[in-house]
């Protein structure tokens, strides 16, 4: 099950409409929406499926942490959360489909683990997928470990034209990062449930992800 109706919808372009408080809260909706469906599903305990589905739980965290600190306007930390996430997704995405035992056993119990953009190139070319996240992660590389560990990108949109110190980051990357974390939520959710066999809640993934193509990226799927 692949969420390519929202692959579609998330272009990247130059520029991004304003951020408002309706995005905000219609990412909380979502999100919401995301929980109640994931506490509702169960995953067999064979092989790593309970690491792999720990893994998930920590990926929706880490979204709901996002979403809660844009809405705080604590967009120090929101961004910092940034390649958190999309590293763990791609970790465990990867466990799942791509990795062999010895290097399944390597990763989880030695904290061997591939460069995450070695994870999304080797889910994309192993499933046929979309080239999306591919192309996010060229475009987020040269950012997200300043966004990380603090560095002079992340730190200089705290400093006024003025001189004072309050965040200046665009409205454009906050609408942006909320989009991004509604694709990666709705992309583990779906994931969760193919892991799962539970088919009875692909129409419910199906029905929320059309729901956030409307809502969030402001497009019909």
């Amino acid at each position: 099950m692949r969420c390519s109706h929202l692959n579609r919808a998330l272009a990247i372009p130059e520029k991004l409409g304003s951020v408002t408080m309706q995005l905000v809260f219609d990412t909380r909706e979502h999100l919401n929406i995301v929980w109640k469906l994931a506490e509702q599903i169960s995953v067999k305990r064979q092989g790593h499926n309970e690491f792999i589905s720990a893994m998930f739980f920590v990926s929706i965290s880490h979204c709901d942490a996002v979403q809660t600190l844009v809405e705080k306007k604590n967009f120090a930390s929101a961004f910092s959360l940034v390649r958190p996430t999309l590293e763990n997704t791609f970790r465990a995405v990867w466990l799942r489909k791509c990795a062999n035992k010895d290097q399944a056993n390597k990763a989880i119990y030695k904290d061997k683990w591939n460069a995450v953009g070695k994870n999304i190139e080797l889910i994309e070319e192993e499933y046929e997928d979309s080239m999306l996240f591919s192309k996010l992660w060229e475009m987020l590389k040269p950012f997200v470990h300043d966004f990380t560990h603090g560095g002079s990108e992340l730190t200089s949109r705290h400093i006024s034209k003025g001189g004072f110190i309050t965040p200046t980051i665009d409205d454009q990357e906050v609408s942006f990062l909320l989009q991004l974390t509604v694709l990666v939520s709705t992309y583990v959710l779906a994931e969760l449930v193919e892991l799962s066999g539970e088919k009875q809640f692909e129409p419910y993934v199906e029905k929320l992800a059309n729901q956030t193509c409307t809502k969030v990226f402001g497009t019909d799927c």
